[in-house]
Formats: C-alpha cells, structure tokens, sequence
C-alpha cells in the first residue's frame, strides 16, 4: 500500500493570524494527505526539529509578518544542520519581486492570497513525489490589482446639509435627488462597518461592502 504524503505546516514568527494556514492544512487533508501543524508563533529551530521527527515530504510555510526572506534563510539553515533534505514552499502576502529571492535561498514554491488551492495541493504532491513541478500560473501585472468594489463614499461640502438630507431622507414625502441619493446608499451598501468622519467643511460617511 502506498504510504500517504506527509506534510508539515509551520505558522512562525510573531504573525497571529492563522486561517489561511489552516485552510492549506484543510486542503491537504481533503487530497488525501496527513498534515502536521505546529500552531501559531512556532520558532524556526522548532520547525525543523519537527520536520525531522515527523519524517515529514513537505515543509508548508505560512507568513504574513514580510520575514519572508530571512525566516526561509534560516529554516534552510537549520535542516541542513540535520542533514535534511526537505523541499519547502511558502506563502502568504509575498511580494512577486521577492519570489526569485526565496527560490535562490532553496524554496521550492511561493504561492499568495491568490493562488487556488488546487495548485498549491498539485505542487505539494510533485515535490513529495519527486516530479516536475507543475507550470506556473502567470504573474500579475505589477501593482494591486481591483478585484472588488471595496467602498462606496458620499461627500458634501456642507455639514448641515448633510445632516439635515439625512433627517429628511426617512420621509418619503418631499424628496430631493441627493435625499433619494443618500436613502439608496445607506440601505443598499449593507455596511461591515462604518466610519464618519466630520471637519468643518466636510462630512463624509464611507461603507466598506462585504
């Protein structure tokens, strides 16, 4: 029977958000494969020993803190220090200009918030095979790309008018295109959270959509 893919996942440095990291460790799960997770702010040397004891194929990185370069430094560091040869992959809020970086200090993939799962799962399976990698996905245009409408913001020059557009808006008599403007916004844009914030000349109210 053919042994299962183990895989390590490592969440290190003092970063405390963890569900990507889990959500990876879900995946590899659901392909078959039994998952190691060290849990939240695990040093670099506990990483490796883990690694070692658990007699892992695959080391999965997780960071968002931007150590990026210098953790992998040293976790390359540390398992060549006893003599293992564990191919590691990383993601996380990785600039695409640090990829070649990382790949120069011995990391087999980067992957970001982007990347589907299924890749990151195909990737995983190769290197604890020893097959070629699979091909890339093509890089992004450099710059943030706009995936979403992210807020809707409504400005007026006047404070008062805009309180007082906003009294007027619940009543449905006597409305104004900005008052029908201002009801439209508020019960469309179904808020996470909202934040006022007033001057002396300027009142303005921004939605952050869901």
């Amino acid at each position: 029977m053919e042994s299962r893919i183990r895989v390590l996942v490592g969440k290190p440095g003092l970063d405390g958000h963890d569900r990507g990291a889990r959500v990876i460790a879900a995946a590899l799960r659901d392909a078959g494969m039994e998952v190691v997770y060290t849990g939240l702010r695990a040093s670099v040397p506990a990483i490796a020993a883990a690694a070692v004891q658990e007699d892992v194929d695959v080391i999965g990185l997780s960071i968002l803190s931007g150590a990026h370069e210098s953790i992998c430094k040293r976790l390359v560091e540390e398992l060549k220090s006893r003599d293992a040869d564990i191919p590691l992959v990383v993601g996380g809020i990785i600039p695409t200009a640090d990829h070649e970086a990382l790949r120069a200090l011995g990391v087999a993939a980067v992957f970001g918030p982007e990347s589907p799962l299924g890749a990151v799962v195909e990737t995983v399976r190769a290197l604890a095979s020893g097959q070629p990698l699979p091909a890339p996905a093509p890089a992004p245009a450099p710059g943030i790309p706009a995936t979403r409408l992210d807020k809707i913001s409504w400005a007026t020059k006047s404070p008062t008018a805009n309180m007082s557009t906003r009294r007027k808006s619940r009543r449905p008599s006597s409305t104004s295109p900005t008052e029908r403007h201002w009801s439209w916004s508020a019960r469309a844009a179904t808020p996470a959270w909202k934040s006022f914030s007033r001057s002396a000349a300027t009142l303005c109210t921004t939605w952050r959509c869901a």
